[in-house]
């Protein structure tokens, strides 16, 4: 019983939102609404993929993946160039309060994410992604953006948490007792 429900409404919502294009025209107007410059990119495993970017917010991908079409994926991520050495043993090292910070935030706000170490072979500094999914049958405007503003205020704090995690031990031996380096 319950498969024949779920295939009845997985049937309903297509019917509802029919082919992809019309999403796809629907999150390209939202985004637009709101300020946003989007920019369509290469497909790639992907029914569209967009890279959206507004004044000096982080900038981010909403993209439809060929292998769940019932779905939209708003990505963003933080690349590790520029990090020296003892700074990326802090991100990946479990023991440091720095791994586990950036962990517990994206786990306890419910996003998928993948911390990449740097491969100097493939001149690649590694980074951390990280998306969350907006399924078709919860798709609206308000539920769209508050996903998509999700994802880049979780990109600006890891960006502050990186630096105050990575500067913290140069600025504690400047800093009098009691006041926090960021607030002066």
């Amino acid at each position: 019983m319950w498969k024949f429900w779920k295939n009845v409404k997985i049937d309903e919502n297509k019917g509802r939102w029919g082919r992809s294009e019309n999403v796809e025209e629907k999150i390209q107007r939202w985004l637009r609404q709101e300020g946003f410059e989007v920019k369509k990119t290469g497909k790639g495993n992907s029914g569209f993929r967009y890279l959206v970017a507004k004044n000096r917010l982080p900038k981010f991908s909403v993209v439809q993946p060929k292998n769940k079409s019932d779905c939209i994926v708003v990505e963003s991520g933080i690349d590790f160039g520029g990090i020296d050495t003892p700074g990326l043993t802090k991100i990946f090292d479990r023991n440091q309060q720095l791994s586990w910070e950036l962990r517990l935030h994206l786990t306890s706000k419910g996003f998928l994410y993948k911390i990449q170490p740097p491969n100097p072979h493939f001149n690649n500094p590694g980074g951390i992604i990280f998306a969350k999914l907006v399924y078709y049958d919860e798709l609206s405007k308000a539920k769209f953006l508050d996903t998509v503003f999700r994802v880049v205020n979780t990109a600006i704090f890891t960006i502050l948490t990186l630096q105050r995690h990575l500067t913290a031990p140069a600025t504690k031996s400047t800093e009098k007792p009691g006041r926090l380096a960021y607030l002066k």
